[in-house]
């Protein structure tokens, strides 16, 4: 059996109004199930199920990661409901212990090593795309310099944007309140040069195709950029956050208003 994608994508998107990353991861982990299925011959059951986890924690997959495939699976089983399919499949299997990883600190150095590292992209379908490496470099800087999280920073847009104000407001907060974060130079320029000409619903930061700049490709950059300038630490966004909160407390910064200002 093997899993209709248009069809689960279209479920999760509209009947579980999923968002856009987590339908992207939905469908991700849905893709390599159906591989493994297809190449292991065996029939949707609970035997089925228990031996994919089995191969998963073979390819050395930890529990946050196994995680995101138990709740795939949550996902699928809602659609084979709503699908008239057989659903027991996945009866009596539990989420993994999570594990939570050291929290790492960008020291204001390695920051600046960061911003100053640049690179080079060569071409893409023929046209040279070295410009994205002020894209890049602008996005980490407003993510070092305003504490927000990547997906804030990801869904920006121009109209939300006041650079004469220095400053920009998140509608799509994870605690579904708007937030207003503020800047100075140089990240000031850096985003009036980035937005000269755009429209007022176009994403602030976007990548080759004029698109939103999705996190894997962000991630990937971000650590080949630190790797260069010598970093050798643990990198992925969300250290900026860490960073900026736990530099503002370093700074003497209330607790009452670190917690008003950056809720993690």
């Amino acid at each position: 059996m093997q899993i209709d994608i248009d069809d689960f994508t279209s479920f999760i998107s509209i009947k579980e109004r999923l968002s856009s990353a987590s339908v992207r991861q939905c469908v991700s982990r849905i893709g390599v199930f159906n591989e493994w299925l297809s190449n292991s011959g065996l029939p949707l059951d609970k035997a089925c199920v228990e031996r994919f986890f089995a191969y998963l924690q073979a390819k050395g997959l930890k529990n946050n990661s196994l995680n995101t495939y138990h709740l795939m699976f949550l996902h699928l089983v809602n659609y084979s409901k709503d699908r008239g399919l057989p659903y027991s499949f996945f009866d009596g299997f539990k989420s993994f212990k999570k594990t939570k990883p050291d929290i790492l600190i960008f020291t204001h150095e390695e920051i600046e090593k960061i911003l100053n590292t640049k690179l080079r992209y060569g071409k893409f379908r023929g046209q040279n795309v070295d410009y994205l490496d002020f894209r890049y470099r602008t996005m980490t800087m407003f993510l070092a310099y305003t504490g927000c999280r990547y997906s804030e920073a990801a869904e920006l847009t121009v109209k939300h944007l006041d650079i004469s104000a220095g400053k920009a407001i998140f509608i799509n907060t994870k605690t579904n309140e708007n937030r207003t974060v503020y800047f100075t130079e140089p990240l000031k320029s850096h985003l009036a040069e980035l937005v000269k000409n755009r429209s007022p619903n176009d994403r602030v930061f976007r990548n080759s195709i004029e698109k939103q700049i999705q996190v894997t490709d962000y991630s990937q950059d971000l650590k080949f950029r630190a790797r260069t300038a010598g970093i050798m630490k643990r990198v992925f966004p969300h250290n900026f956050r860490h960073s900026y909160i736990t530099h503002m407390l370093e700074a003497g910064v209330p607790i009452t208003e670190v917690d008003r200002k950056s809720v993690v």
